[in-house]
């Protein structure tokens, strides 16, 4: 039965080793920190967190199932590249992407402002 890895554990243990056994742990001594897997913490909150600002801009703007999915696909992606390089980059990011509106974009910096002044306070 596979086992999925909780995070990491620092631990010693008493390894036997042999040409015809193999690689055995007899006993696992000293367990002193267990950290949870936060990559797969964080991308679930994540998505969560997307799918609520998606969810917000879906009901400000008249989108049709084309637009909507390019919206999904992209994001992310704009989101990053507001917060990192700032809203000029996070423009020119969003006119390569054909299909979405001004009043999409606007929309999505409106919402991405209104984090940024959550987090700076």
């Amino acid at each position: 039965m596979p086992y999925e890895a909780l995070g990491r554990v620092n631990f010693s243990a008493r390894l036997d080793f042999s040409a015809e056994g193999g690689l055995k742990i007899t006993e696992v001594e000293e367990v002193s920190k267990i950290e949870p897997n936060l990559m797969k913490v964080s991308s679930e909150l994540e998505e969560t967190f997307i799918k609520s600002e998606l969810d917000q801009i879906f009901s400000k703007l008249q989108l049709n199932k084309t637009q909507k999915i390019l919206l999904e696909t992209n994001s992310l992606r704009l989101k990053e590249n507001y917060f990192s390089k700032g809203e000029k980059d996070f423009n020119q990011e969003y006119n390569v992407i054909k299909g979405l509106g001004r009043n999409t974009r606007q929309v999505m910096l409106l919402l991405f402002q209104e984090q940024e002044d959550i987090t700076s306070v």
